[in-house]
């Protein structure tokens, strides 16, 4: 019992404290806060926080396990990369951005510039600038317009919360930040937020949660920090 039990520590990272067992044998990977930038194949990848990439299809494709990436193709002189996610292949065009996440049951394919082909099973759509296909079981969920300039928030070193549940950003403030931020209230939870947070200062968030909202801040070793 307590082998087993070590090993599901190991597998379920507990607080997100250390990395996930699959991500453990990635060819690359990022650390909770790191950004980290590669070529690959002529291809420019912008890996974000807690962040892994395996190579596939005999080097020439990139396999998005967790996390999120940019991959920026050149209009001319690269052969570009196929990338998987979640059992979808994402083909880029000559000149083409696209963000690509992967976060839990979370998937989305964003093109932010020039056109990619998503296929997932038996169908396959194209993607232009400001589209987003969200994948959902073992199909393509969705396709519909966003705004860009969130999704690429995190580039620039933001996080950007647009009229969304206090507990989905602090979900993805966690991401970011060691530790781990909680909840401890439902109501709390669900209040609205309206925010841009840099990154490089995350607490700062807290502070606008306990002025904002009256939440009660308790701070708590290992970087825990109780909202109620």
């Amino acid at each position: 019992m307590a082998a087993a039990a070590g090993g599901w520590l190991m597998a379920r990272s507990p607080l997100g404290m250390w990395p996930e067992m699959d991500a453990l044998g990635a060819d690359f990977r990022t650390a909770t806060g790191e950004q980290r930038t590669l070529d690959i194949q002529g291809v420019a990848v912008a890996m974000g926080t807690r962040t892994d990439l395996r190579r596939v299809d005999g080097g020439t494709g990139l396999q998005l396990g967790q996390g999120e990436a940019q991959f920026s193709v050149p209009a001319r002189g690269s052969a570009g990369v196929a990338i998987h996610v979640d059992g979808a292949r994402v083909t880029p065009a000559a000149g083409t951005r696209i963000n690509v996440r992967c976060v839990g049951a979370d998937v989305r394919v964003t093109c932010l510039a020039g056109t990619a082909t998503l296929t997932r099973g038996t169908r396959t759509v194209t993607l232009q600038p400001g589209w987003q296909a969200r994948l959902g079981g073992d199909r393509i969920a969705s396709v519909a317009q966003v705004a860009t300039d969130r999704i690429d928030a995190w580039r620039q070193g933001w996080l950007v919360a647009d009229d969304q549940p206090l507990a989905e950003v602090v979900d993805e403030i966690n991401r970011y930040r060691p530790g781990r931020i909680v909840i401890t209230g439902a109501a709390l939870q669900a209040r609205r937020v309206q925010a841009r947070i840099p990154l490089r200062d995350l607490d700062t968030f807290i502070d606008l949660v306990r002025d904002v909202y009256g939440a009660r801040v308790v701070n708590m070793p290992g970087g825990v920090v109780l909202l109620g």
